[in-house]
């Protein structure tokens, strides 16, 4: 009998499953708008793309067998203590650094603060991006190179580190300015690498949902008194 360990996916399929759930969202966002043409490209379609990335992984699993630790609601929360609270000041720290920029009216472009984007970033990117990025690419990196980074006391996955990476270089994206858009990057990088190792050490995806989505939040929330970022 295999263990649950060995059930993990392995690297090509988590670059595989990747490739299908972000290279290929552009399937189900274009069948959405066939089916439901009055739906909104720029309001919609965020959401039918973040649901892709979920049910992906989740389907994959589904079909080959495979297990991704997801925890539960509740489980080993004390491992989150301090990445999450070091991830949330990084996330928060970075939106006043991009402010001090002079293309701080962009930020608005990463940040949306109208009603329906915050109502969208309490629910879409965590599910979707945590659940692909942290629970399928990283379980699968840290099955096959299972050697682990050793900065002082500070330890984590190989896997961990290339999920965030990857996580920051899918950020790149975002149709703003190159050096907004480098920054973003850079930053996003380390919240992955904040809640990679959040999930490493619990097991807990849900907390690293909750927080993506909350870090979020809080930043398109602080956006509405910056002045300059309308």
């Amino acid at each position: 009998m295999r263990s649950c360990a060995d059930r993990r996916p392995t690297l090509i399929e988590g670059v595989v499953v990747f490739a299908i759930a972000w290279w290929g969202s552009w399937v189900p966002w274009h069948i959405a708008f066939v089916v439901a043409p009055h739906l909104h490209y720029g309001m919609e379609g965020p959401w039918v793309q973040h649901l892709w990335f979920a049910i992906v992984p989740l389907l994959w699993c589904l079909i080959f067998g495979r297990r991704i630790p997801l925890g539960g609601l509740t489980q080993n929360l004390r491992a989150w203590l301090v990445p999450g609270v070091v991830t949330f000041g990084i996330s928060i720290g970075a939106l006043f650094v991009l402010y001090l920029t002079p293309v701080r009216h962009m930020l608005v472009h990463v940040f949306p603060h109208d009603a329906q984007s915050l109502i969208f970033s309490t629910v879409a990117p965590g599910l979707g991006e945590e659940m692909l990025f942290r629970g399928f690419l990283q379980t699968s990196f840290n099955r096959t190179l299972p050697w682990m980074i050793r900065l002082g006391r500070l330890q984590f996955g190989t896997g961990t580190l290339l999920a965030a990476i990857v996580f920051g270089l899918a950020h790149l994206g975002n149709g703003t300015p190159l050096p907004v858009l480098i920054s973003v990057g850079f930053f996003a990088g380390l919240i992955g690498l904040g809640l990679g190792i959040g999930y490493e050490r619990s097991g807990n995806i849900w907390v690293a949902m909750i927080l993506h989505n909350a870090m979020n939040l809080v930043n398109a929330g602080l956006l509405l008194f910056l002045p300059g970022t309308a």
